[in-house]
Order: structure tokens, then C-alpha cells, then sequence
């Protein structure tokens, strides 16, 4: 009887001992939570967004088109060189149809005008994403711009050229695998796609301003960001 109750509580033992050990080996570690810290990076990303942009000038494009904003949509394509740094590329596209103002009567005349805007900026976006999973990701960035206009006018001659500058953006991605975990495994079967973020963007840009419209201003993006 002794020595059954003995082989029963050594029994125990190696229960609750086996149960810690498979505990430990489930639970995420510290380790585990920097776990990207330690992974190759050289990956590359795609985002498809669409933006609001105000002109410092707003009360001259309002005269023009009515809106005191365009908004822009676009791609961007980028490649990581090193972990979190993303040198990418971003091509957008927007325009705007108005009427021009009367010279003496400073009213809307019925000469239609056309505005294309192609806004081209070679950009390169720190993101701060050091935990594995990590939910939200903040971003800062800094690029060259070029801008490509063009104004159709209905009885005049076109005008068409383009504009250099610079820029910087501040940003914050979320990721939308942490409300459906389901589906990352298909998508990196099927894409190669490692994340998806909902991307939120402020961007600050300070064109050259020569002659005609001054394209400076202030836009807000949102768009879906992939990482492959």
C-alpha cells in the first residue's frame, strides 16, 4: 500500500512536471515578441491609396474648380535594403475640370479648362515595426517630388510642364491580420504576401513655384499596404 501511494504522487509529479515543461515551451517568451529583430528583411511592398490634397493656394484652385482639393490615386512599389527601411516609388494621378474666370468680370466664364496633375516621388519610409505581429506600426519618411501638369484649355492654347521638389510624410499602418488570422496562411500561399496593413499618411510637400499654380500643400492618404 506503501508503495503504492508512492508511485502514485511520483506519478503526479511527472504530470504536473510534463504539463510546466509543455506550458513553458507554448507561452510566448520576450524572445519570441522581438522575434523580427532577428529576421531577414529583404522583402518588398506594394500599396494601392487614394488621398486628399490641399493646396497652399486653396483660394485660387477654389476660384478655378470649385473644391479647394484634388484627389490623387495611386500606386506605390517599394523594396526593404535593410530591415524596417523601405525605398519605394509612388505614382498618382488626378484631375479636375472647371471653368475659367473672366478677365474683367472676375466671374466664371464658359471657357471650360482641364487640369491633370501626375505626381512622381521617389521616397524612402522608416517603419517602426519591431515586435512579431505588431499591431501598429508608425512610420516617418522624406523624398524628392515631380510633378507633371497639364491644362487643357478649350480656346487657348495648352499648357503643360512640370515641377520639382521635396517632401516628408508621417504615418501609421494597422495590421489586418490580427482581425482575421485565418486568412494570412492562404494569402502567402497563393501571393507571397507576409502582411497586410490598412496604411494611414500625412504628407507634407514643398513644390518649386515658378510660373502658373503653386502645387504645395498638405494631403492625407489611406490605402492597403502589402508586404511580400
Amino acid at each position: 500500500m506503501k508503495f503504492g501511494k508512492m508511485f502514485l504522487a511520483f506519478g503526479i509529479f511527472l504530470a504536473l512536471f510534463g504539463s510546466a515543461r509543455a506550458q513553458e515551451q507554448t507561452q510566448p517568451t520576450l524572445k519570441d515578441l522581438f522575434a523580427k529583430e532577428t529576421e531577414p528583411r529583404s522583402y518588398g511592398s506594394a500599396e494601392v491609396w487614394y488621398s486628399l490634397y490641399y493646396f497652399d493656394e486653396s483660394k485660387i484652385f477654389e476660384e478655378f474648380f470649385d473644391k479647394e482639393f484634388f484627389e490623387p490615386f495611386g500606386l506605390s512599389v517599394g523594396w526593404y535594403p535593410v530591415r524596417n527601411l523601405d525605398l519605394l516609388v509612388r505614382v498618382g494621378y488626378a484631375e479636375r475640370k472647371g471653368e475659367r474666370l473672366g478677365i474683367n468680370t472676375g466671374e466664371e466664364s464658359e471657357e471650360d479648362v482641364r487640369l491633370m496633375l501626375i505626381p512622381a516621388q521617389a521616397e524612402l519610409i522608416y517603419r517602426f515595426d519591431f515586435f512579431n505581429e505588431q499591431f501598429l506600426v508608425p512610420s516617418g519618411g522624406i523624398g524628392y517630388d515631380y510633378w507633371y501638369f497639364k491644362e487643357d484649355n478649350e480656346y487657348r492654347d495648352d499648357v503643360e510642364g512640370d515641377k520639382t521638389g521635396w517632401h516628408a510624410s508621417a504615418g501609421l499602418a494597422i495590421l489586418l491580420e490580427r482581425l482575421d488570422p485565418s486568412g494570412k496562411m492562404a494569402m502567402q500561399q497563393d501571393w507571397g504576401i507576409e502582411n497586410v496593413f490598412l496604411n494611414l499618411e500625412a504628407r507634407w510637400c514643398w513644390i518649386e513655384q515658378g510660373n502658373g499654380f503653386d502645387f504645395s500643400g498638405m494631403g492625407y492618404s489611406a490605402g492597403l499596404l502589402f508586404e511580400f
